[in-house]
Protein backbone atom coordinates (compact mmCIF):
# COMPACT_ATOMS: atom_id res chain seq x y z
CA UNK A 1 0.00 0.00 0.00
CA UNK A 2 1.43 3.40 -1.02
CA UNK A 3 2.05 5.80 1.64
CA UNK A 4 -0.71 7.92 0.40
CA UNK A 5 -4.25 7.54 1.20
CA UNK A 6 -6.88 8.83 -1.09
CA UNK A 7 -8.45 11.25 0.78
CA UNK A 8 -12.68 10.10 0.45
CA UNK A 9 -15.41 12.21 -0.59
CA UNK A 10 -19.11 11.01 0.26
CA UNK A 11 -21.61 12.55 -1.60
CA UNK A 12 -23.16 15.36 0.27
CA UNK A 13 -26.64 14.53 -1.04
CA UNK A 14 -26.41 10.48 -0.02
CA UNK A 15 -25.63 11.47 3.70
CA UNK A 16 -28.45 14.42 3.46
CA UNK A 17 -30.88 11.63 2.26
CA UNK A 18 -30.07 9.23 5.30
CA UNK A 19 -29.72 12.18 7.75
CA UNK A 20 -33.32 12.86 6.48
CA UNK A 21 -34.61 9.51 6.77
CA UNK A 22 -34.73 9.88 10.76
CA UNK A 23 -37.81 11.23 11.73
CA UNK A 24 -36.22 13.12 14.34
CA UNK A 25 -34.69 15.15 11.51
CA UNK A 26 -36.95 17.86 9.84
CA UNK A 27 -34.33 20.06 8.03
CA UNK A 28 -30.50 19.07 7.53
CA UNK A 29 -28.31 22.56 7.76
CA UNK A 30 -25.06 22.78 5.67
CA UNK A 31 -22.61 23.34 8.07
CA UNK A 32 -23.87 19.98 10.02
CA UNK A 33 -24.32 18.45 6.86
CA UNK A 34 -20.55 19.06 6.22
CA UNK A 35 -19.48 17.67 9.36
CA UNK A 36 -21.29 14.52 9.50
CA UNK A 37 -19.93 13.65 6.02
CA UNK A 38 -16.50 14.24 7.10
CA UNK A 39 -17.53 12.08 10.37
CA UNK A 40 -18.81 9.36 8.16
CA UNK A 41 -15.37 9.72 6.34
CA UNK A 42 -13.22 9.49 8.81
CA UNK A 43 -15.06 6.12 10.54
CA UNK A 44 -15.39 4.34 6.76
CA UNK A 45 -11.69 5.20 6.56
CA UNK A 46 -10.54 3.70 10.16
CA UNK A 47 -12.89 0.90 9.49
CA UNK A 48 -11.14 -0.10 6.49
CA UNK A 49 -7.55 0.26 8.22
CA UNK A 50 -8.80 -1.81 11.02
CA UNK A 51 -10.03 -4.51 8.65
CA UNK A 52 -6.77 -4.14 6.18
CA UNK A 53 -4.65 -4.46 9.89
CA UNK A 54 -6.45 -7.61 10.80
CA UNK A 55 -6.91 -9.10 7.20
CA UNK A 56 -4.76 -11.15 4.98
CA UNK A 57 -3.25 -9.79 2.04
CA UNK A 58 -3.69 -6.06 0.59
CA UNK A 59 -7.49 -6.79 -0.11
CA UNK A 60 -10.26 -6.03 2.42
CA UNK A 61 -13.02 -8.48 2.49
CA UNK A 62 -16.42 -8.73 4.27
CA UNK A 63 -14.86 -11.16 6.38
CA UNK A 64 -12.15 -8.77 7.57
CA UNK A 65 -14.86 -5.99 8.48
CA UNK A 66 -17.23 -8.31 10.28
CA UNK A 67 -14.09 -9.50 12.58
CA UNK A 68 -13.42 -5.62 13.44
CA UNK A 69 -17.39 -5.13 14.09
CA UNK A 70 -17.44 -8.81 16.14
CA UNK A 71 -13.95 -7.86 17.93
CA UNK A 72 -14.11 -3.94 18.75
CA UNK A 73 -16.63 -2.54 21.53
CA UNK A 74 -17.43 0.79 19.79
CA UNK A 75 -18.67 -0.85 16.85
CA UNK A 76 -21.53 -2.77 18.70
CA UNK A 77 -24.09 -0.58 17.04
CA UNK A 78 -22.81 -2.68 13.99
CA UNK A 79 -22.57 -6.38 15.06
CA UNK A 80 -26.49 -6.58 13.79
CA UNK A 81 -25.79 -4.90 10.33
CA UNK A 82 -22.61 -6.36 9.50
CA UNK A 83 -22.94 -10.09 10.83
CA UNK A 84 -19.82 -12.82 11.17
CA UNK A 85 -20.93 -14.98 7.96
CA UNK A 86 -21.63 -18.21 8.84
CA UNK A 87 -22.38 -21.73 7.24
CA UNK A 88 -25.56 -23.61 6.70
CA UNK A 89 -24.38 -25.93 9.27
CA UNK A 90 -23.33 -24.02 11.90
CA UNK A 91 -26.64 -21.46 11.57
CA UNK A 92 -29.18 -25.26 12.20
CA UNK A 93 -26.73 -25.85 15.34
CA UNK A 94 -27.45 -22.38 16.77
CA UNK A 95 -31.03 -22.77 15.89
CA UNK A 96 -31.25 -26.31 17.72
CA UNK A 97 -29.08 -24.24 20.47
CA UNK A 98 -31.80 -21.76 20.72
CA UNK A 99 -34.79 -23.95 20.41
CA UNK A 100 -35.94 -22.75 17.59
CA UNK A 101 -37.40 -25.50 14.61
CA UNK A 102 -35.27 -25.62 11.68
CA UNK A 103 -35.91 -22.72 9.06
CA UNK A 104 -34.23 -24.29 6.67
CA UNK A 105 -35.25 -26.92 5.30
CA UNK A 106 -32.98 -29.99 3.43
CA UNK A 107 -34.34 -29.21 0.29
CA UNK A 108 -33.49 -25.72 0.42
CA UNK A 109 -29.70 -26.59 1.18
CA UNK A 110 -28.30 -29.21 -0.47
CA UNK A 111 -25.53 -31.24 1.53
CA UNK A 112 -22.95 -30.16 -0.88
CA UNK A 113 -23.29 -26.69 0.08
CA UNK A 114 -22.05 -27.38 3.79
CA UNK A 115 -18.70 -29.36 3.13
CA UNK A 116 -17.70 -26.32 0.50
CA UNK A 117 -18.30 -23.65 3.20
CA UNK A 118 -21.44 -22.35 1.53
CA UNK A 119 -21.89 -19.88 4.19
CA UNK A 120 -25.51 -18.20 5.25
CA UNK A 121 -26.02 -15.07 7.20
CA UNK A 122 -27.59 -15.79 10.87
CA UNK A 123 -30.25 -13.16 10.57
CA UNK A 124 -33.66 -14.39 10.15
CA UNK A 125 -34.73 -11.18 8.65
CA UNK A 126 -33.49 -11.94 5.32
CA UNK A 127 -35.60 -15.11 4.83
CA UNK A 128 -38.78 -13.54 6.15
CA UNK A 129 -38.14 -10.61 3.17
CA UNK A 130 -37.32 -13.96 0.83
CA UNK A 131 -40.74 -15.37 1.98
CA UNK A 132 -42.48 -12.14 1.35
CA UNK A 133 -40.83 -11.66 -2.36
CA UNK A 134 -41.67 -15.28 -2.98
CA UNK A 135 -45.39 -14.98 -2.15
CA UNK A 136 -45.49 -11.76 -4.23
CA UNK A 137 -44.00 -13.76 -7.52
CA UNK A 138 -46.55 -16.11 -6.89
CA UNK A 139 -49.36 -13.71 -6.48
CA UNK A 140 -48.11 -12.22 -9.90
CA UNK A 141 -48.05 -15.97 -11.20
CA UNK A 142 -51.75 -16.27 -10.57
CA UNK A 143 -52.50 -12.97 -11.89
CA UNK A 144 -50.84 -13.81 -14.93
CA UNK A 145 -52.86 -17.38 -14.96
CA UNK A 146 -55.94 -15.92 -14.49
CA UNK A 147 -55.19 -13.44 -17.36
CA UNK A 148 -54.64 -16.14 -20.15
CA UNK A 149 -57.49 -18.19 -18.53
CA UNK A 150 -59.75 -15.16 -19.99
CA UNK A 151 -57.67 -14.59 -23.17
CA UNK A 152 -57.85 -18.28 -23.61
CA UNK A 153 -61.78 -18.64 -22.84
CA UNK A 154 -62.27 -15.61 -25.05
CA UNK A 155 -60.46 -17.13 -28.15
CA UNK A 156 -62.60 -20.14 -27.94
CA UNK A 157 -65.71 -18.34 -27.51
CA UNK A 158 -64.74 -16.64 -30.95
CA UNK A 159 -63.95 -20.14 -32.77
CA UNK A 160 -67.52 -21.73 -31.24
CA UNK A 161 -69.15 -18.76 -33.26
CA UNK A 162 -67.29 -19.26 -35.87
CA UNK A 163 -68.61 -22.36 -36.15
CA UNK A 164 -71.86 -21.71 -35.52
CA UNK A 165 -71.91 -19.46 -38.62
CA UNK A 166 -70.68 -22.15 -41.16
Amino acid sequence: MSGKIKELQLPTSRVKTIMKSSPDVDSVPQDSLAVVTRATELFIQNLAKEALKNGNGSKVDYSDIAKVVQSKPNMFFLREIIPKKITVREYKELMKKEGITDVISSSESSGDEDEEGGEEEEEEEEEDDDEDDNEGAEEEEDIDDEENEEEEDEDDDEEEEEEAQR
